[in-house]
């Protein structure tokens, strides 16, 4: 027998806050898959909680550790419709880890749109994580063969790192990012 309505029905009586309880379970016993279910039920449900914004990571990391990709991009999603205005940082790591996953796979267009179209997120973001952004584009223009991408980016970093007051951890940063470029070119 199908009880799928039956269990849709039990869900719509639970309060929000049961969700992230069974997800937080679920994710206890290792079955990642139901936890990032859980979760993603909980932001849905709860978008303005506290601690929605950490589920829907949760969720989004299980997804791409189950290698179910698209259903991780439609977590970030909904991470930086939900939640970019109240906690800008955290949605731009989130952002930077999925360009990041898309460059792992060396897929430089989407790591270059993924960046791009959420530019803004880092413009407001700790200098740090602006460099990284600046250094990751410009690895996906180098391998893209989009001389002005890259060069727009690689001088981006570079007035970066001049207002991380030259820090050694910029220069080592940079060094590798910027100039790595440079010699895989």
């Amino acid at each position: 027998a199908d009880d799928s309505g039956a269990f849709e029905e039990a869900n719509q009586a639970r309060p929000p806050q049961a969700f992230r309880a069974i997800g937080a379970t679920y994710e206890a016993i290792g079955i990642f898959d139901r936890a990032a279910y859980y979760y993603e039920e909980y932001a849905k449900r709860a978008p303005n909680a506290p601690d929605a914004l950490g589920a829907l990571e949760s969720a989004a990391a299980f997804r791409f550790g189950l290698d179910e990709t698209a259903l991780a991009i439609s977590d970030i999603e909904q991470i930086v419709k939900t939640h970019a205005r109240s906690s800008p940082k955290r949605v731009a790591q989130v952002v930077l880890a999925l360009a990041s996953h898309h460059a792992k796979r060396k897929d430089w267009e989407r790591t270059r749109k993924v960046l791009s179209t959420h530019r803004n997120l880092f413009d407001a973001a700790p200098i740090d994580l602006q460099l990284r952004a600046h250094a990751l584009l410009a690895r996906a223009g180098a391998r893209r063969a989009d001389e002005y991408a890259w060069v727009r980016a690689s001088y981006r970093a570079e007035q970066l790192d001049a207002q991380f007051d030259r820090s050694e951890i910029a220069r080592e940063f940079l060094a590798d990012m910027v100039f790595g470029v440079n010699a895989q070119r």
